[in-house]
């Protein structure tokens, strides 16, 4: 009893007490070549494996969660980048869409200001800018409507009024 059982409840104790994570070894070092010893000696070094493996692990998992921080931080970026992109995009072409009828309404200003010039081509150039500031009032209420949440309703169009909208809008290009 005291050669096997007695070893053997000692390395029941002591494997128990270190999966509760207690930092305890197997039999003392003793080298006479018992087997219980050898035993011993095998399963200490394969939970020094076992702490250095777990150490490896924490360390690969808290370096695995900073990657994961680092790529949503980046992806974050990348759809702030390409929403000011498109903010910019969307900028520059009301801009032109506004700008080109704006120039014109100004030009036509500029010309009734004119002294030389008759009332048939004063008239002319108060009908195109007033046609002008339409074509803005236009746009700008093309755009108040795009922003507008659409009610998705289902019911029968004309596809010929749907072509002279497409037609309009693209007029002016």
């Amino acid at each position: 009893s005291r050669l096997t059982i007695l070893p053997l409840k000692k390395l029941l104790e002591t494997a128990r007490a270190n999966t509760e994570g207690k930092e305890t070894l197997f039999l003392g070092g003793e080298k006479d070549g018992n087997e219980f010893n050898q035993l011993s000696h095998a399963l200490n070094q394969m939970f020094e494996r076992i702490a250095k493996d777990q150490e490896n692990l924490q360390r690969s998992v808290h370096s695995l969660k900073q990657a994961n921080l680092d790529l949503k931080k980046a992806q974050n970026d990348i759809i702030h980048a390409e929403k000011l992109a498109s903010v910019g995009r969307l900028s520059a072409g009301i801009a032109h869409e506004i700008g080109n009828p704006l120039s014109i309404v100004v030009g036509y200003l500029e010309l009734l200001k004119r002294k030389d010039i008759s009332l048939l081509e004063r008239e002319e150039f108060l009908t195109r800018t007033e046609s002008e500031i339409h074509r803005i009032h236009h746009i700008i209420r093309q755009l108040l409507d795009l922003s507008r949440p659409s009610a998705n309703t289902f019911g029968r169009v004309s596809v010929h009024d749907i072509l002279s909208e497409v037609g309009a809008m693209f007029q002016h290009q």
